[in-house]
């Protein structure tokens, strides 16, 4: 019997051992891969370390551009990500599809009884040469472009509506991986980030 107790715990050490390998390996791997820009990365820097409750009223205001240029499918695609996941997080979910000054957002907020405004900013939006098929065109076709991942950055802003008091700034950046699919564009970095942003601020998966 004694024998027989050894060699389990040797077993399920070696198992644990394997297991935990395994995962280390494939953290290192994915690691390596970020740093080498064959891996698409998403990364949130915040001014304020806390979490939301789901049973939070919010309300999502429409992105505006900080720039103030032509990105009106980066613009549509970032607020439909953050509706569909604020809508999936957050059982008092509010928005409102029209543009609004952060005025209006406010008084929209308040007649909704909203606890907090997310005021979301699209701040970088690059559509560079990475796929294999840019990268044989070059800048031959693709002059005013320069190698390099695509690259994605936006903030969301988050008000108390009550106060107006800026509490939190929650910065977005999102580079994908080189040699990407020939289709790729920086609006396909948008979803994941919004998914990305959203589990750090509430802790839970969405989408």
């Amino acid at each position: 019997m004694r024998i027989l107790a050894i060699c389990f715990v040797a077993l399920v050490t070696t198992w644990l051992v394997s297991g935990c390998t395994a995962a280390y390996v494939a953290e290192v791997s994915h690691n390596v891969l970020k740093d080498i820009r064959l891996a698409s990365n998403y990364r949130v820097e915040r001014n304020a370390q806390w979490s939301i409750n789901s049973q939070t009223a919010v309300f999502l205001a429409k992105p505006v551009d900080v720039l103030q240029q032509d990105r009106h499918r980066n613009l549509l695609t970032l607020y439909k990500s953050l509706h569909f996941s604020l809508q999936q997080t957050f059982p008092g979910y509010q928005t409102h599809q029209s543009s609004l000054s952060l005025t209006q957002a406010f008084n929209h907020a308040l007649n909704h009884d909203s606890e907090l405004l997310f005021w979301p900013q699209l701040v970088v939006s690059e559509n560079n040469l990475n796929s294999v098929q840019e990268m044989i065109e070059g800048k031959s076709i693709h002059s005013d472009a320069k190698y390099g991942p695509d690259v994605v950055v936006f903030q969301v802003l988050i008000y108390d509506v009550k106060t107006r008091n800026l509490i939190d700034i929650g910065t977005v950046f999102s580079r994908a991986k080189l040699f990407a699919a020939n289709e790729s564009l920086p609006v396909d970095l948008i979803h994941k980030a919004t998914i990305h942003y959203l589990k750090v601020i509430t802790g839970r998966n969405v989408g």
